[in-house]
Parts: C-alpha cells; sequence; structure tokens
C-alpha cells in the first residue's frame, strides 16, 4: 500500500503533466483600424459584430449619426470602402 505522501506526489506529477501538455505559447494579435466613421452622414460608433460575407465585406451597425442622427447600417469592402445601406429614424417610405 502507497504511504499519502506518496500518492501525493504522484496526483501533483500526474496534474503538473497534464498542465504542460495544455500549455500553448500565446500569439501576439496585430490589429489594424479598417475605417474611421466620422459621425456624419456615414454613421458613428459602431455596435454590435460584424457579419462577414463570402466575398470578404463586413456588414454591421452603428447607433448613431446618419442622414437622421440614429445610426446606420453598413458594407466595409475589402479595399476599406464604407458604403451606407440603410439611415435609421428617416420617413418611413413603406406606406
Amino acid at each position: 500500500m502507497k504511504s499519502r505522501f506518496s500518492m501525493c506526489i504522484t496526483a501533483i506529477t500526474v496534474f503538473a503533466a497534464l498542465g504542460l501538455i495544455g500549455v500553448r505559447s500565446a500569439q501576439a494579435q496585430t490589429y489594424s483600424v479598417l475605417y474611421t466613421f466620422t459621425g456624419g452622414a456615414d454613421g458613428g460608433n459602431p455596435v454590435g459584430g460584424l457579419i462577414r460575407d463570402e466575398k470578404g465585406n463586413l456588414y454591421g451597425t452603428t447607433c448613431c449619426g446618419g442622414t437622421y442622427g440614429a445610426g446606420t447600417v453598413f458594407v466595409l469592402d475589402k479595399a476599406g470602402k464604407e458604403t451606407v445601406l440603410y439611415r435609421a429614424g428617416g420617413p418611413d417610405l413603406s406606406k
């Protein structure tokens, strides 16, 4: 029968080995600004996540700016060109 000390050492060794196996080296993240909103007609303060389509375009929303000051829905192409698809707060043209 193993002593308690021996069982503790074995358990510590196993946990240490499992910890070393699961450790990955940290990879540095690099970010770059794709577009800077002016807060004017192009919108301001982007919110929520982005959705990428199969061509690499990014779709998102802003909470401010736009023609009516209530935000926009936009698309940003791979070249960094932003296009407003919808301006919130405008007149309802569906009626």
